[in-house]
């Protein structure tokens, strides 16, 4: 009996060892699947007609992890092609459709001439996907879904997963300045 016992303790152990080491595999600054995204607005992409970039709506990066595991990713909003934004009045809620990427950092480049995204040269995307959603122009927020369609070291786990977006907003027209603020969830 006690044999039997000392058996299935040893076998309890072993599947205990095996799962903690396949959680601690993953990515460092990966692992809670939230990302931070902080961003600005391109304004060229409201050009007519299109300029150079103009399919370039929203750049600028993502965090994953706290601390010690905290690792930074650029990261772009392109307009779907066939879905242009429009130029009107504004109405309470607008909905979008979009296409994002996740670029290593050290790769991605760019640069703006006042509001207007004049160089961009990101480097090859690690996490790239598609989402759609609603603005809400009363009080500044955005919400939306969608999911990962490619994923690259070390982010090939989350190939096929589900996505959720929100965050806030401000934007001066008059100025040229925008920011955005938000997180990209992972499910």
């Amino acid at each position: 009996m006690r044999r039997a016992v000392s058996v299935v303790l040893a076998l309890v152990l072993a599947l205990m060892l095996v799962s903690v080491g396949a959680v601690g595999a993953k990515a460092p600054g990966t692992g809670d699947r939230t990302g931070d995204m902080e961003l600005v607005l391109n304004f060229g992409a409201f050009a007519d007609p299109p300029i150079e970039f103009s399919d370039v709506t929203w750049i600028g990066t993502i965090t994953f992890g706290e601390g010690e595991d905290e690792v930074v990713y650029g990261m772009a909003f392109f307009l779907t092609p066939g879905k242009p934004h429009p130029v009107k009045p504004l109405p309470v809620v607008t909905h979008w459709t979009e296409d994002w990427a996740v670029y290593e950092l050290d790769t991605f480049d760019y640069g703006f001439t006042g509001p207007v995204l004049t160089t961009f040269d990101p480097g090859e995307p690690v996490l790239w996907g598609h989402d759609s959603g609603m603005t809400h122009w009363k009080n500044f927020t955005w919400t939306g879904n969608g999911h990962v369609s490619g994923a690259e070291s070390p982010f090939e786990e989350w190939m096929g997963s589900r996505t959720h977006a929100t965050g806030d907003f401000g934007v001066d027209f008059v100025e040229g300045t925008s920011w955005a603020a938000g997180t990209l969830r992972f499910n």
